[in-house]
């Protein structure tokens, strides 16, 4: 441990080169965080009107209000019902649900909507083919034919 003449010059030298960072930073300091949060989250940046040497004001008509098509914030919450997992537990949170699967290599499948496929046999002529050696068949099979069955 450090003799107590010491450690007071540390401070001191700490509290200094604070006082100099402070300076340095210029009026924007002394906006309050709670004032410099909402104008970030408003996506301007503040303009600062000095009304006399070191007193500053911020120009509130410059800031835009954050607004957006919704009446309020969308929150997505991470909360949901119970769901039983691969493993066999109960998860409420869905983050905890998606690390389990991850872990266990599964893939989350959404909602999204795939394109139709075709098949490769969706021309009329396959189709007309299709038609035609069913209807032969059907009618082999009435005449009595029968195919042997190889056990």
């Amino acid at each position: 441990m450090l003799p107590r003449c010491l450690r007071k010059k540390g401070k001191r030298r700490r509290r200094r080169k604070r006082l100099r960072r402070r300076r340095r930073q210029g009026p924007d300091r002394k906006l309050k965080s709670r004032v410099r949060k909402n104008i970030k989250n408003a996506g301007n940046v503040p303009k600062l009107i000095e009304i006399e040497p070191g007193r500053w004001i911020v120009d509130k008509a410059s800031i835009a209000p954050a607004v957006s098509s919704l009446p309020r914030p969308y929150v997505i919450s991470d909360i949901m019902e119970p769901t039983e997992q691969v493993d066999g537990r109960f998860y409420t949170s869905k983050a905890a649900f998606r690390a389990v699967g991850r872990s266990l290599g599964l893939i989350e499948v959404g909602n999204e909507k795939f394109p139709e496929k075709k098949r490769a046999t969706d021309s009329r002529q396959e189709k007309e083919k299709r038609r035609q050696s069913l209807k032969k068949a059907l009618e082999r099979y009435r005449a009595g034919h029968r195919s042997r069955h190889l056990t």
